[in-house]
């Protein structure tokens, strides 16, 4: 039986009701690895330490201080509440035994599935003690931190909508099934919507994927401004993505203004020079030196998702260079993506992957692999996809 067919047979399992057709349909034929990656628990100790450090840094006051303009002139103000489904992805260096962060996301996917994963795999999770049970209690927490929810009448009852941009479409919404169903067997009524259908009086939590991360868009401006007046818990939410993945925050880290700021800040410097590759704007870089060096470095967007838009330098030609937005692009030092070969019926394959390291505020739940070929992490390679880690 194929990892994926077990993966399947774990969510009927737990509940999800669907025939085998749906099935098939909902999990696409690469959306599951038939591989596990096998790497060193020092990788553990590392991420736990990256994301409490990255986190801490987030909660020092002259933190908040330091952006304060920035956000009060995108009209962002704190909640109250912070983020579930954050992830912080990393690539493995194994010559230097460390990993480095390439990005991190406050609506990061596979974190419910992480568990039909591993239980798929009848593999023990990377971290000790992970369950569903306490993901349902960051929602629980959540509802406690925010600020909506002390200025709302609505009863007590734990309504959720769970939100994206038409949601039965995307390539993870058998997720969003899966929530649901874990959702409602844990006493929450829970419903999935397109972001512009939902009815946000009859919710007191919004489990946002949408990855409009500021809630820009015209057609986002009820959403917006429930948030922006606090009437409703968004989680994610543009707050935290603001204050921690938001591209511009892995510039501002590498600069000395940032660290003139406050005496507070420097117990966390290790943190960044250790983990944090340098990034800077396309705009602060004279284009010919940025194409001379373009080797050397990854180009994103400064506020996108899933590699849109993404390059490696060393694979760019000239005309699409030329052609690319620079003002809404970031170059970033480059890490290559680590290689595994694994052993498949047509012969070894080698594979890139990279790592999710999921977290609730500065805890580290789970880690999940991402197997792929290419540029970029996607969910078109044979063999490859989302994959369970073990520790070695």
């Amino acid at each position: 039986m194929t990892r994926r067919q077990q993966f399947i047979n774990a969510l009927k399992a737990k509940g999800l009701k669907k025939t085998d057709d749906e099935f098939a349909s909902l999990v696409s034929e690469n959306l599951i690895s038939p591989f596990t990656v096998e790497l060193p628990l020092i990788i553990k100790k590392q991420a736990e330490e990256l994301i409490s450090g990255l986190y801490e840094l987030r909660e020092t006051p002259d933190y908040l201080e330091f952006y304060r303009e920035q956000l009060e002139r995108q009209g962002i103000s704190d909640p109250g509440n912070k983020s579930i489904a954050m992830s912080y992805d990393v690539h493995w260096d194994a010559e230097q035994k460390k990993i480095k962060l390439i990005e991190i996301n406050t609506n990061a996917a596979f974190l419910f599935l992480s568990d039909p994963l591993y239980t798929a795999a009848q593999l023990p999770f990377p971290v000790p003690g992970f369950s569903v049970k306490d993901l349902i209690q960051c929602f629980e927490n959540e509802i406690q931190l925010s600020t909506a929810q002390k200025s709302r009448t609505l009863e007590k009852s734990k309504r959720i909508a769970v939100i994206d941009e038409e949601p039965e479409q995307q390539k993870l919404f058998i997720e969003f099934l899966f929530v649901q169903i874990v959702l409602q067997f844990h006493g929450w009524d829970c419903e999935i919507f397109d972001y512009r259908k939902v009815d946000l009086q009859k919710f007191n939590f919004i489990y946002n994927r949408y990855t409009d991360f500021y809630l820009e868009r015209p057609d986002a401006s009820v959403l917006r401004n429930a948030f922006t007046s606090h009437q409703t818990t968004f989680s994610p939410n543009p707050f935290e993505y603001f204050l921690l993945a938001d591209k511009q925050r892995m510039i501002d880290w590498h600069e000395n203004r940032f660290w003139d700021f406050s005496p507070a800040f420097q117990k966390f410097k290790s943190i960044v020079t250790d983990y944090v590759p340098k990034a800077q704007l396309f705009s602060e870089v004279d284009p010919e030196e940025l194409w001379k060096e373009r080797k050397h470095y990854f180009f994103k967007p400064r506020n996108s998702y899933g590699s849109k838009m993404s390059y490696r330098g060393s694979s760019i030609s000239r005309k699409l260079f030329d052609s690319l937005p620079h003002a809404e692009l970031i170059r970033q030092e480059f890490v290559p993506a680590p290689e595994v070969t694994f052993d498949a019926p047509e012969g070894p394959q080698k594979l890139k992957y990279d790592l999710r390291l999921y977290a609730y505020r500065g805890q580290l739940q789970n880690v999940v692999a991402r197997l792929y070929q290419g540029q970029v992490t996607n969910l078109q390679t044979k063999f490859g996809g989302f994959a369970c880690v073990k520790w070695i």
